[in-house]
């Protein structure tokens, strides 16, 4: 399920139920699906959801600083 954004979210019978939205090739929006989550562990799932992108974050900014150190070193051994 791809999920570009977020269009309603109710919460019935204990379930919060967030409808999922992707952007189709015309530009119209569509639902793409729906996620189900019981309303007694929603901050739960909501802090790791936070938690593991902020992992991400943090892996993806490595990556960027390990590729731009590699590029300034490729650069000093042509000028060399």
């Amino acid at each position: 399920m791809l999920i570009e954004n977020i269009g309603s979210v109710t919460l019935v019978n204990g379930i919060v139920r967030i409808e999922t939205q992707e952007v189709l090739a015309g530009g119209e929006v569509a639902k793409s699906g729906e996620m189900h989550i019981p309303a007694n562990i929603i901050g739960t799932i909501l802090e790791a959801m936070l938690a593991a992108t902020k992992d991400i974050e943090t892996k993806f900014k490595e990556q960027l600083e390990d590729l731009e150190k590699k590029e300034e070193k490729s650069g000093k051994s042509k000028k060399n």
